[in-house]
């Protein structure tokens, strides 16, 4: 049995598409269409409808949680394999919100990485509901995202993380000590993309509707919003931990905002079962037992 097949069909059933399914397994489409194909004709069934939208059969409904148990099996196997052997080899594929992927683990994956020299790292960074959907799905070994809403997964607490409001050092508000809420109103607000973490915390503070009031522009890269910033009359509300840097070089300003305290949690999250590898389960202690609350489930 080809167990790539397997985890491009598994893959497909829960995205429904294969553009998703591809990106999700860092393949072309037309290969996950080889890969669909091969799997159909080793079973000699049909598992999936293409057409008017991607679909499981009713045989592909009945087929999906034995393939899904397979690869759950198979990396069973192998973590025990490892650890019989003494070995923490192989690879671990860690995926992270912006913020924590960008800001936090570089620098703690790097003493990993001098701790475990024969463990391959493959850092993701995408927005937290696209790291919940790799973990959920198998293709990343565990994630650290900033949103509470994990769904199945479990989550622990891993580092408190705090919100502030940024702004270039010439804006007009910077010339106050002290915000009040009224006074953003009607100012541009770059954002980050539904799905972010760090967009969530700001719906959930404002609303939906009081947000609607922001001249709001929606970027997609952290990076991007501090230049966008750094250039005009826009402000946004970032992690403190992504404006070290400017902040010291004075290129950005932060104001605190009376009555507002934007904190969270990084959440580090995975699945029930067995890591795939020992790779995968030392990666997750070591960064499990260097957060702010490494016994805290939540």
């Amino acid at each position: 049995m080809n167990l790539d097949a397997c985890e491009a069909f598994v893959t497909v059933a829960r995205e429904r598409s294969f553009g998703k399914a591809a990106r999700l397994l860092h393949v072309s489409p037309s290969a996950i269409s080889v890969r669909l194909k091969a799997l159909e004709d080793e079973c000699g069934l049909r598992l999936l409808n293409r057409e008017p939208e991607v679909s499981l059969t009713p045989t592909g409904e009945a087929l999906l949680p034995h393939y899904v148990a397979i690869l759950a099996r198979v990396r069973e196997v192998s973590s025990l394999a490892d650890q019989l052997a003494g070995r923490v080899e192989g690879s671990v594929a860690i995926g992270a919100s912006q913020t924590v992927g960008g800001y936090v683990l570089p620098a703690l994956l790097e003493s990993f990485r001098a701790a475990y020299p024969k463990v391959s790292l493959r850092l993701e960074i995408h927005n937290s509901h696209d790291v919940l959907a790799g973990v959920d799905h198998g293709h990343l070994d565990f994630g650290l995202v900033e949103t509470p809403d994990v769904g199945r997964l479990l989550r622990r607490r891993w580092m408190e993380d705090r919100l502030v409001l940024v702004m270039h050092p010439g804006h007009p508000l910077a010339a106050k000590d002290v915000l009040q809420r009224e006074d953003l109103l009607g100012v541009p607000l770059v954002l980050r993309e539904g799905g972010s973490g760090t967009r969530a915390v700001l719906e959930a503070e404002f609303g939906q509707e009081e947000l609607r009031a922001f001249a709001t522009i929606e970027v997609g890269s952290t990076e991007a919003i501090k230049r966008w910033v750094e250039a005009g009359t826009a402000i946004a509300f970032l992690s403190d931990r992504c404006v070290e840097r400017e902040l010291s070089q004075e290129t950005l300003a932060t104001r605190p905002v009376a009555g507002m305290s934007l904190r969270r949690w990084f959440l580090l999250v995975h699945r029930s079962e067995p890591f795939a590898t020992s790779a995968a389960q030392a990666a997750y202690h070591f960064l499990r037992h260097r957060s702010d609350q490494a016994d805290i489930a939540v």
